[in-house]
């Protein structure tokens, strides 16, 4: 469709132009970003550093919806 009404040199240079201000997007806040990726390094997004030790407490069930309500309220004081 681009060859019929040769427009294909048009959508060269405007490639060109956005490739160009994407690059100079980049260099101007490489600062930025740079500092932002070395910070990423020491924050929680990879493993956890906690460790358990020994099994988990068992759950109890709750009986019923007052309970839970009564578990909630203590839960807010």
């Amino acid at each position: 469709m681009l060859m019929k009404k040769k427009e294909l040199p048009h959508f060269f240079k405007a490639s060109a132009i956005l490739a160009l201000a994407a690059v100079v997007g980049v260099c101007v806040n490489i600062s930025n970003l740079y500092h932002t990726y070395e910070y990423s390094k020491e924050t929680m997004r990879g493993k956890s550093e906690l460790k358990q030790e020994g099994p988990l407490p068992p759950i109890r069930p709750v009986a019923d919806w007052t309970a839970i309500i009564l578990q909630i309220e203590l839960w807010h004081r």
